[in-house]
């Protein structure tokens, strides 16, 4: 295995390389060609998404700034309003007081790009991580480790990532997240995983989730290729029914 780093999007986006034993050498043009494309990749989209930048063309078009939209906004526009959709609500970027943030679904879209740009340059195995958003390679199967929210550098459980799985709470970073429908926060970690759905959206109903707690668990079991685990404030656990929990040993 080979990681390598990139810090960007407010966080440290890691880069898994599933590299066998003896074959790094190798295999380091491909990666060092990979990781550039990717890391270029996901700072492009930052200095184009991010809400802390005067000129970025989130800021611009909260403004009205913006004489025509580019393509990737009118696509994350379109991803936005599909999870506004399929969260009945919870995921709301048009909710924001300052104007539209579609923060809570752009680091898992950007994460998605970023791994397309790895498989153009390379075909090894990949998982790209930030933040707890996880995108893979598809057709490979990771053990990934969800954090204890209650006990630093403790995992509570341990699940398997094929395609997309993200999380989001108030563990790590108090006040950062908002019920747009009004409703108290309950829920202190929230993972949605997928197989075929995107992680821009699976990014996005993590986010839902979180703010929508155990009211909005039942709806996410309904949904098709949608897996969900959530934990209260309470310590509760609750989770789909396909939700996927390996043997942490």
């Amino acid at each position: 295995m080979i990681t390598k780093t990139v810090p960007v999007m407010g966080t440290v986006v890691s880069i898994l390389y599933d590299v066998e034993e003896g074959q790094e050498d190798e295999s380091e043009p491909a990666i060092a060609a990979s990781f550039a494309a990717a890391s270029q990749h996901l700072q492009r989209i930052d200095e184009r998404f991010s809400t802390y930048r005067h000129d970025s063309i989130i800021s611009r078009f909260r403004v009205g700034d913006l004489a025509e939209s580019p393509q990737d906004l009118l696509e994350v526009i379109e991803l936005c309003a599909q999870a506004q959709q399929l969260s009945l609500g919870h995921f709301d970027p048009w909710y924001a007081s300052e104007g539209f943030d579609p923060t809570g679904l752009v680091k898992g879209w950007a994460l998605e790009e970023a791994r397309i740009q790895l498989e153009r340059h390379s075909d090894i195995p990949v998982l790209v991580n930030g933040g707890g958003d996880i995108t893979v390679t598809k057709g490979s199967r990771w053990r990934v480790g969800i954090q204890h929210p209650f006990i630093a550098d403790s995992i509570i459980r341990v699940t398997e990532a094929t395609a997309a799985l993200a999380t989001s709470g108030t563990y790590q970073r108090e006040n950062h997240l908002f019920s747009p429908l009004g409703l108290p926060l309950q829920t202190v970690s929230a993972t949605v995983s997928s197989n075929q759905r995107s992680l821009a959206i699976v990014d996005a109903l993590a986010t839902a989730l979180a703010v929508g707690g155990l009211d909005l668990l039942p709806h996410l079991e309904a949904l098709e290729d949608l897996e969900a685990y959530l934990i209260t404030a309470t310590g509760e656990q609750a989770y789909t029914s396909n939700f996927s929990f390996l043997d942490p040993t």
